[in-house]
This record gives C-alpha cells, sequence and structure tokens, in this order.
C-alpha cells in the first residue's frame, strides 16, 4: 500500500472515531429512563368517580329505609365519597411536587376508592334495590314488568 492510501483509511478511521465520540458525548433531549409514574387521573375519571361514589351512598340510604339489613352500610358509605374528595384533593394539589412513589401511591388509593364505590353498588339487588327513585318519589321503584318499561298485559 502507498502512503497516500494508507493516510486516507487513517483520517477516515479518525473522521468515525471523532463522530463516534462527539455522539456518545452529546445531550440528549430525552427523559431520564427512570421510573415513571402512572398515566395522571384526567378530569373526567375524577367527576366519574365522584359521582359514582355519591350515587351508591344515596343509593344505599335510601334502600335501607326499606331494608335494615342496608342500615350499617348505610352509615359507612357517606365516608368513601368523603375520601375520594381528600384523595383528589392531594392527588390534584400534589401533582409535579410530589415524588413519583407519592404520586402513584395516591392516584391509586383514589383508584381503590373508585372501585369499591362501583363494586359496593354492583352488589345490591336492582330488584329490591333499584338505581334510581321513580321520579317524585323517595320511595323505591316497584320491581317486575312495569318496572322493565313493560306495561302490564291486560287481557279482553
Amino acid at each position: 500500500m502507498t502512503r497516500a492510501v494508507v493516510h486516507r483509511r487513517s483520517v477516515g478511521l479518525l473522521a468515525v472515531a471523532l463522530v463516534c465520540a462527539l455522539t456518545a458525548c452529546a445531550k440528549r433531549d430525552e427523559a431520564p429512563a427512570g421510573p415513571r409514574g402512572p398515566e395522571p387521573m384526567s378530569l373526567a375519571e375524577q367527576q366519574r368517580g365522584l359521582q359514582a361514589c355519591r350515587a351508591y351512598a344515596e343509593r344505599v340510604c335510601r334502600c335501607a329505609k326499606t331494608d335494615p339489613s342496608l342500615a350499617k352500610e348505610c352509615s359507612l358509605a357517606p365516608s368513601r365519597p368523603a375520601a375520594l374528595e381528600g384523595t383528589l384533593e392531594i392527588v390534584n394539589k400534589g401533582h409535579g411536587k410530589a415524588a413519583i412513589n407519592d404520586q402513584v401511591a395516591t392516584q391509586s388509593g383514589a383508584r381503590k376508592i373508585i372501585n369499591e364505590c362501583f363494586s359496593a353498588d354492583a352488589k345490591l339487588d336492582p330488584a329490591t334495590c333499584p338505581r334510581e327513585a321513580p321520579a317524585g318519589s323517595a320511595e323505591p321503584a316497584p320491581a317486575g314488568p312495569a318496572a322493565a318499561g313493560n306495561p302490564p298485559q291486560t287481557t279482553p
């Protein structure tokens, strides 16, 4: 090999090494690969959760008027929306300031309360404890075909 060819190859290798070194040392605009928290709770998710917990508390207490076995649950039910409101206040005010582990724990707690509200509501029998009282009445809706929107069949 001639001296010129060796010189071109060494300059080429030096250029490749320089590009690699600069690439490795360049500042990266990417976020660090550390732990990321869960997706923040959207306002819609928070509102649905509060609505579900409030509706459950109202429903179980309305049904406890006619079913004494629900009295204890009625006395405890209002604590769920109150606990959720307090947790959501921490979620909303502490976002960005709290450590990721704290954010994860707080959001997980809020989602757990919401899940408990949905689960408890689903356990109530819709035949004896309907989800909504009839308009203008504090009493539960009647069970049977009329309650399902099917008028009773009459025979001539």
